[in-house]
């Protein structure tokens, strides 16, 4: 029976301590990060040195990912590990529903790496966006007035405007990624 106790005892431990233990987060290479989440936070251990550039922002904590390296994000009493990592590919991922005619859709582009794991693209990151066939790109024009920018993390808004085949291309640095669309009436 004690022996019993001292093992639940034992797991209970091993598991709260995989609960707290923080997670890494993998953000893109080429990508313009805001790292700050309300609260007061810096960064600390970036190596190399050469792997961050801090874009000193007034009131937000926000870098652009030159190189591959690792950091510490640090926000009061929690610390979080920062990978830069390179992307090989781009995926396009949209909800795919059923898109009439006039109906606006997100698509998202998302970095991997050479594992498959997906990478944080990053708020402020540069996608360029094109659309031809059956398909538009349609960004949020209001998105501005409230602060936001209309492709915010690697996001891009679509409207269909036919039936027929469509394609739509993001590319990232030297990254692209594709999607073919066959709008049905």
């Amino acid at each position: 029976m004690n022996n019993m106790w001292f093992s639940s005892v034992v797991l209970v431990v091993v598991v709260a301590s995989c609960r707290t233990k923080p997670e890494d987060r993998l953000l893109a290479v080429g990508g313009t990060h805001n790292l700050q989440a309300g609260q007061s936070c810096h960064v600390e251990h970036v190596e190399p040195a050469s792997a961050l550039k801090d874009l000193h922002w007034q009131d937000k904590l926000t870098f652009a990912a030159l190189g591959e390296g690792n950091a510490e994000l640090v926000c009061d009493k929690e610390r979080t590990r920062l990978r830069f990592v390179k992307p090989t590919w781009l995926e396009l991922t949209w909800w795919k529903e059923p898109l009439p005619i006039g109906k606006e859709f997100q698509v998202r582009a998302v970095p991997h790496d050479q594992h498959g794991r997906a990478l944080e693209i990053g708020q402020w990151s540069q996608v360029d966006w094109r659309a031809e066939g059956a398909i538009t790109p349609h960004p949020d024009r209001s998105a501005h007035e409230f602060g936001f920018c209309p492709t915010c993390f690697g996001q891009e808004t679509f409207r269909v405007t036919a039936t027929g085949p469509a394609l739509i291309e993001a590319k990232m640095g030297a990254l692209t990624g594709t999607v073919r669309i066959n709008v049905q009436p």
